[in-house]
């Protein structure tokens, strides 16, 4: 019977240094205490096994191979145990205390599994009885009982100040005072009954109980801290909507301006040109070039509202994958229909390149750039290419060679409403700048005065495209 308990002990000490060492190494830190309980588990567990050793009516082998394990074990769980009392007891000024014990009862363990700390000749199988000590197992096993005095003490002083010392202090001390009570026993020529082996259980149980409270404390901790950090990052991208409102008003407010600005010029042509076209001195072909001015200023007064109405007004078209190849030919067309010019361009577009964007307003911001380029290269040829970059992105750019930007004017390029021509609005490169972001991407300016400009879009790719992508 008393056979069978040890062997459950065993089984119950070797899952508990099993699972706290689970926890060790897997927790969200490493957590000192599951490190030394669990080498408190393992030393229990080679003092079980060596008990059930020297119980087993064996070999004489079996029996000494028991009682190595027996001191070993005992020099692994104080040890282990004293790591333990110094974490609870938040007594970081005893660290150099804990590495002089360690050493102390690593030696301890050497020396019980070479069998010089009790005598072999008193070992016999069946017995039940643990064999005499030589006098060194004597002195470290002396040392050891000290150890675990300490590390009690240390677990009293930490009593009104962590409950996890209180309840481990509860739990370790039947096994400590069991200890304490055979190695008197032994002094005085009685024989110890194993009474640590059964009486660890109580530590083992208690311990478990410690941690579950520690590791729920913590899930509650972290639980309060993610509803206070999903509290900031509401509160976050409200204050970003704001601010992304208050942005986009004072937007409105200098487009006001513009507006005002750009539309009052032309009007004045377009009464202007009606009032010389009511004159009764105008003769039927005098009134072509009036007319040429009339569908000039009108196709001004479009291409304005159509870019305002692109700035202000966001975009909700459904997104699908296109081929980047044909966004780049229907721009390219819509260039030259727009400005009734050949645009000279050369293609060197990856024809693999599928893009998952609102084809019309990504269309539209390409076609920006290219109007732009073809203004800039004076009817020389263009250069416009698409090829991948890294893992999951592309790089369209379009080159002229015209004259180039200064540095100044490089760096102001992107912003809503600066340009430098006299009949522009500022919104073209603003607009491409921002439907560009909208798809997760941005725009690059590469310029020099005299050598040419480079503008490049950035965007995501789709890497496996889908078999209805448009081609």
């Amino acid at each position: 019977m008393f056979g069978t308990v040890l062997v459950a002990c065993v089984a119950l000490y070797a899952q508990a240094a099993v699972v706290y060492a689970w926890l060790f190494m897997y927790g969200a830190r490493r957590d000192d205490v599951s490190a030394g309980l669990s080498g408190t588990a393992a030393g229990a567990t080679l003092f079980s096994l060596g008990a059930v050793f020297l119980t087993a009516d064996a070999s004489l082998w079996t029996a000494e191979l028991g009682a190595r394990l027996l001191y070993a074990g005992s020099f692994v769980a104080v040890g282990s145990f004293f790591l333990v009392a110094l974490e609870l007891s938040s007594a970081p000024r005893h660290a150099l205390v804990g590495r002089v014990v360690l050493v102390l009862m690593a030696l301890g363990f050497v020396l019980s599994a070479l069998g010089v700390v009790h005598v072999p000749n008193t070992v016999q199988p069946g017995m039940g009885h643990e064999p005499a000590l030589t006098r060194l197992g004597g002195v470290m096993l002396s040392l050891a009982i000290v150890a675990l005095v300490l590390a009690m003490l240390a677990l009293v002083r930490a009593w009104s100040r962590r409950a996890g010392a209180r309840w481990i202090l509860v739990g370790s001390a039947p096994g400590a005072i069991a200890t304490i009570v055979e190695q008197i026993a032994r002094a005085r020529g009685y024989e110890p009954v194993f009474a640590l082996t059964i009486l660890g259980t109580v530590l083992i149980l208690v311990s478990s109980w410690v941690q579950l409270r520690r590791f729920s404390a913590v899930g509650d901790d972290l639980r309060a801290k993610k509803a206070a950090l999903e509290a900031s990052h509401a509160a976050l991208l409200r204050a970003r909507d704001d601010r992304s409102r208050a942005e986009h008003l004072a937007d409105v407010g200098e487009l006001s301006v513009v507006l005002a600005t750009e539309i009052s010029r032309p009007m004045a042509s377009l009464r202007r040109s009606v009032a010389n076209l009511d004159a009764p001195t105008v003769e039927a072909g005098d009134a072509r070039p009036i007319l040429d001015e009339i569908d000039a200023e009108t196709r001004h007064l479009n291409h304005l509202i159509g870019d305002l109405l692109v700035f202000a007004r966001p975009s909700h078209e459904e997104r699908r994958d296109v081929r980047v190849s044909v966004l780049v030919e229907d721009a390219l067309r819509d260039v030259r229909a727009q400005t009734r010019t050949a645009v000279p361009a050369e293609l060197d577009v990856d024809a693999s390149l599928v893009v998952r964007c609102e084809s019309e307003a990504l269309r539209r911001a390409v076609a920006q750039v290219i109007e732009n380029a073809a203004t800039a290269a004076s009817g020389e040829p263009l250069v416009i290419r698409a090829r991948p970059r890294e893992k999951k992105e592309l790089v369209l750019e379009v080159i002229d060679p015209g004259e180039g930007m200064d540095t100044a004017v490089r760096k102001r390029a992107l912003e809503p409403f600066f340009t430098t021509r006299p009949n522009g609005t500022g919104l073209g490169l603003a607009i491409v700048a921002r439907v560009a972001r909208a798809h997760g991407g941005r725009v690059d300016i590469e310029s020099a005065h005299g050598r040419g400009t480079t503008v490049s879009l950035t965007l995501p790719r789709v890497t496996e495209p889908v078999p209805e992508a448009r081609s």
